[in-house]
């Protein structure tokens, strides 16, 4: 139920970069939790045929993001990572957790590889993959 934006060159950027452009990450992340609570009205654009709303704002490097029509997470899509997705998932995990050092994590294993549940703040990050070059990450309120 994750769609996530275009993470080609921002994977590297955001996840494995300097510390400058992970404090802008950092502040991307967090002007999409500051509006969790509103289920994310003001990024949301037309309603699609799936009844998920595409958005404006995309998280850095993202090839798609949406607001969920079910679950009202904003969901970021990376399409054609430049490593394999598990890296992929690990980096865009870790910057996280940078972003919010108090952050739980839980890595689950399966058969598309670990998939990551962060919480912090109220704030439910999920990270996964489809296939192994298209990386997700969901943002949500932790309900």
């Amino acid at each position: 139920m994750f769609r996530l934006t275009r993470l080609n060159v921002c994977v590297i950027l955001v996840l494995c970069a300097s510390p400058a452009s992970s404090q802008d990450f950092c502040g991307t992340i967090a002007a999409v939790v500051a509006q969790a609570p509103s289920k994310f009205q003001s990024l949301r654009g037309p309603r699609d045929a799936f009844g998920d709303y595409g958005s404006h704002y995309m998280l850095p490097g993202a090839t798609q993001c949406y607001v969920s029509g079910d679950d009202f997470d904003f969901v970021c899509k990376w399409r054609g990572v430049p490593e394999d997705s598990d890296t992929a998932k690990a980096k865009l995990a870790r910057g996280i957790q940078q972003c919010y050092p108090q952050a739980r994590a839980v890595t689950r294993n399966s058969s598309r590889g670990p998939s990551y549940s962060i919480r912090a703040n109220g704030i439910l990050f999920r990270i996964h993959a489809n296939d192994r070059q298209t990386v997700f990450l969901g943002i949500g309120l932790d309900n």
